[in-house]
């Protein structure tokens, strides 16, 4: 990317349409090289890159001050491509940082949240909106003039925007029956399953293992009423009851689908507040949930 005449407190950028879920990644890199041959306003300029569902309402952004390489470009390739201009850093920084808005009472949806990364405090978080890493639709990758000066030239190039390392935590599930027999009088099944975040098949891909744990119970009960009938009454009285229900715990908030719900719960700050996230708690009886009663006519 290539510019002249950058104005004072404007900025020039490129952007590139997604559509990834990179919530099973740790980290997000990607090298930089700056350069300019005539400008020597050049210590308050930025490079930066933005996540999210847009680039005006609803993104992170991550900006890093540039500095420039040397002019007579030495044979190091370090020197070339500075350590200190590489976009690296961890996803959960981003989470984190929506999460601290979101419980800030200062905090508002509409104007941009800002912090320093721990990790490099002269970088700069910002988060606006309500964006999600589980849902990019775009990136956008730019350079910022900070300075109250022009800048007459300014080259960057950006190379190689990479995600490093999965969160590769593996599930279980489980299954149990039981059936008992009444005599003659009837029977009555019961079966349960339980399965937890990250259980999948071995032939599926890691972004495609379950998102919720669930628990679910389901029990069938069958019984001859009639037994309790004089046989010589003649009549016969079946039956048959089935109750399953099912509860679904998700791994991520629905509302900010990226930031975990324990997480979400953990970091409220009333007790109103947890109960009212407690409530995305998923719990439903199943379509097949009836009792049935059969009273056929006798002979």
């Amino acid at each position: 990317m290539r510019k002249e005449d950058l104005l004072a407190g404007c900025e020039n950028s490129i952007y590139k349409i997604l559509d990834l879920d990179i919530r099973k990644y740790k980290r997000i890199k990607m090298f930089v090289h700056g350069e300019s041959i005539k400008s020597e306003n050049v210590d308050k300029v930025c490079v930066f890159m933005r996540l999210g569902k847009d680039f005006t309402n609803n993104y992170y952004e991550y900006e890093i001050p540039l500095t420039y390489s040397d002019k007579n470009f030495p044979a190091d390739q370090d020197s070339i491509w500075l350590k200190r201009n590489d976009f690296d850093f961890p996803l959960q920084l981003l989470v984190d940082l929506k999460n601290k808005r979101d419980n800030d009472p200062s905090g508002d949806l509409a104007t941009l949240y800002e912090i320093s990364d721990p990790e490099r405090p002269d970088n700069k978080v910002r988060v606006i909106g309500n964006p999600t890493i589980g849902l990019v639709r775009g990136a956008l990758l730019g350079v910022r003039n900070k300075n109250t000066a022009t800048v007459q030239d300014i080259e960057v190039w950006f190379n190689e925007l990479r995600l490093t390392g999965l969160e590769e935590k593996g599930g279980f599930a489980a299954l149990a029956r039981a059936e008992i027999q009444l005599a003659d009088l009837g029977n009555v099944s019961l079966a349960g399953n339980f399965s937890t975040v990250g259980w999948g098949g071995i032939d599926q891909k890691l972004a495609q293992r379950a998102t919720d744990e669930t628990k679910q119970i389901d029990a069938t009960v069958t019984l001859a009423l009639d037994k309790f009938i004089p046989e010589k009454i003649g009549i016969r009285l079946p039956f048959s009851a089935q109750v399953s229900h099912i509860t679904k715990t998700p791994e991520y908030d629905p509302n900010h689908t990226d930031i975990k719900l324990k997480d979400r719960i953990n970091s409220a700050t009333t007790e109103a507040k947890k109960d009212s996230i407690s409530c995305l708690l998923y719990t439903s009886p199943s379509p097949r949930d009836r009792t049935r009663y059969r009273m056929p006519s006798s002979a």
